[in-house]
Parts: C-alpha cells; sequence; structure tokens
C-alpha cells in the first residue's frame, strides 16, 4: 500500500487501491478482480503494481493501467454490455501493451549478460612516490537487462517498446498480436514479429 513502509499478508476479501503493489512469493499465487469485472492472475515470485484505474459510468467507461515487474501475469479484460470501452495497459521494464476487450498474458524475466561485477578482481592502484594506495573497481556495474513475452489467447493485444528511439529514427513499430500469437521484448530492442505459441 502506498503510503506504507511495510508490507504485509493479503486475505481473502481484502481492498486493493490504486498505486497498491502486489507481489507472490515463492510457491504462492494471487488473483483478484476489479470493480470493472475486470480479472488479473498472478504466478509466483511475480510484482505488480495497480498505477491507475478509473471508470465512467455516464461514458460506460473504464480503463486500467498496471505495471509488471517481473514475473507471470494473466489479465481477462472483459467487455461487458455495461462498458461501451475497456482500456488495459500493462507496462514492464521492456514493453507496453494494451488491449480492448481480451485474454492474455505476460511474462518478466531477467536475461544474465556477461558476469556479475561481484565476481571481478579489484585492482590495486599503488603511486610509490607519495605512498598513496588507490582501490579501484575492474568495470563499473552494469544495469539489469530484461526481456518480456506477451501472449494473446483472445482478442487483439497492441504491443510496443519503452525505449526511445536513436535521435532522429522513427519511433518503434507496434506490434499487434491476434489469437494465438507471441512476441517477444528485450531491454533496447524492438518487438520481435508474432510467432504462434
Amino acid at each position: 500500500r502506498q503510503g506504507f513502509r511495510n508490507a504485509y499478508y493479503a486475505a481473502s476479501g481484502d481492498r486493493l487501491f490504486e498505486k497498491d503493489i502486489i507481489f507472490t512469493l515463492k510457491g504462492s499465487k494471487c488473483r483478484f478482480k476489479l470493480i470493472g469485472e475486470d480479472v488479473v492472475m498472478m504466478g509466483e515470485n511475480t510484482h505488480l503494481g495497480i498505477k491507475d484505474y478509473q471508470t465512467n459510468q455516464q461514458k460506460r467507461a473504464k480503463s486500467s493501467v498496471m505495471t509488471v515487474a517481473k514475473g507471470k501475469a494473466m489479465f481477462y479484460a472483459l467487455r461487458l454490455f455495461k462498458h461501451r470501452s475497456n482500456s488495459m495497459v500493462v507496462e514492464t521494464p521492456t514493453a507496453v501493451s494494451g488491449v480492448r476487450g481480451t485474454k492474455w498474458g505476460i511474462e518478466v524475466v531477467e536475461v544474465t549478460g556477461g558476469r556479475e561485477t561481484a565476481s571481478r578482481p579489484i585492482e590495486l592502484a599503488d603511486t610509490s612516490d607519495t605512498g598513496l594506495r588507490i582501490l579501484a573497481q575492474a568495470n563499473p556495474p552494469s544495469l539489469p537487462q530484461f526481456q518480456t513475452t506477451i501472449l494473446c489467447f483472445s482478442g487483439t493485444v497492441f504491443t510496443g517498446s519503452t525505449a526511445p528511439p536513436p535521435p532522429g529514427a522513427p519511433p518503434p513499430p507496434i506490434v499487434t498480436l491476434s489469437q494465438g500469437q507471441m512476441t517477444t521484448v528485450g531491454s533496447g530492442q524492438p518487438p520481435a514479429p508474432p510467432s504462434i505459441t
């Protein structure tokens, strides 16, 4: 919960609010339903945040924005007769995906590339004239790299990269997934062409 420094164990019937972050531990999973009847199911070791949720009864519209930092989640963005429009957006470290009434899933994994900085040697430089010894790490730490996999089980999913385009380059393409298709988006890369799941 936003504003609380400590996490607490959720129980059946607990209410969720905007800016809440839900995370599951190893061997656990979670399922919750939003006010507009959309359902989210989370696998183990998943971090999901509710960034924004809005319903407008006069316009018969609902929209939600969520974040998945890591793990697996399934989304059931139901299109009901009482809502003319239903927009759901999910942001990950490498991708932004959006739907209008569909069933789809996301998996975010950290990709290890190269050696960890903790295993690198620390070099000792000695300047003999002053007797001063300087400690310097061999290489600066690298940022974690992520890969997002998006799967469409029904409806349509639109996916783009979160990486900004190089100066003067066009924006990265948006990939449209239909039923039974998937794509992957790596750190700083555009979405891969759709493939069959």
